[in-house]
This record gives structure tokens, C-alpha cells and sequence, in this order.
């Protein structure tokens, strides 16, 4: 593989795959070298688990580090809130198509109602 960082392009030889999981919020998409890459930055990523009752520790920590941190669980609540509207969207679609299939039923054996009555006697 050839990587563009900048202006400068690196060779490099995948030595191997990992599977990617989807249903884990563990980082995919990450290259690991072991060679020297001259002047290019590294980028350090970690995960860690802290208390809801810990959260102003957060603050603290973007101030000294100057550090980008992702909120899993507020992402994950956002993700939960939008399932739950669009599942009360295809409940109110599903209730609508049941009540147009019982009207058109109803339209149908009330149109034929006459005929029947008739073929009755």
C-alpha cells in the first residue's frame, strides 16, 4: 500500500488482517508501522470507561491534554433515541395500511352486499 501524508509517500507491506466487528465500539481502520517515519506526527488513541458520576473529570482533561475525547454514550443514547422514533414512524405506517385494508374490505363486501341479498332470496 502507498500512503499520501502530506507531500510525502510511504510504501508499506500489509502483513496481515484482522476481521472487523461491527457490533463492538473497539477503533477498525487502523495502520500500525514499525519503521521509522521520519518528521511525519503519531496519533495516539485509547478508550477507557468513566463513571456518569465522574464527568467533570472530562473537562479537565481536554484542558491539559488539548485532546479530542468521543462520548460513547452519549453517542449511543442519540443512536437509541432515533431507533426508537423510527419505530414508532413504521408502528403509525403499519396501524395505517391495517386500517386502509380493513376499509377496503369493508368497501368491498358492502358494494356486494346488494348482489348477495339478492342471489339469497
Amino acid at each position: 500500500m502507498t500512503f499520501t501524508v502530506g507531500s510525502q509517500q510511504i510504501n508499506a507491506t500489509v502483513a496481515s488482517i484482522r476481521e472487523l466487528r461491527w457490533d463492538t465500539m473497539k477503533p477498525n481502520f487502523y495502520m500500525i508501522s514499525h519503521r521509522h517515519t521520519g518528521c511525519l506526527s503519531s496519533t495516539f488513541i485509547t478508550s477507557f470507561y468513566l463513571p456518569e458520576t465522574q464527568k467533570n473529570v472530562l473537562n479537565t482533561l481536554v484542558k491539559n491534554i488539548r485532546t479530542t475525547i468521543l462520548e460513547v454514550d452519549l453517542i449511543l443514547q442519540q443512536f437509541k433515541t432515533i431507533l426508537t422514533q423510527l419505530t414508532e414512524a413504521i408502528n403509525y405506517l403499519l396501524y395505517f395500511a391495517l386500517m386502509a385494508g380493513f376499509t377496503v374490505l369493508f368497501a368491498a363486501v358492502y358494494a356486494t352486499l346488494d348482489s348477495r341479498i339478492y342471489e339469497a332470496r
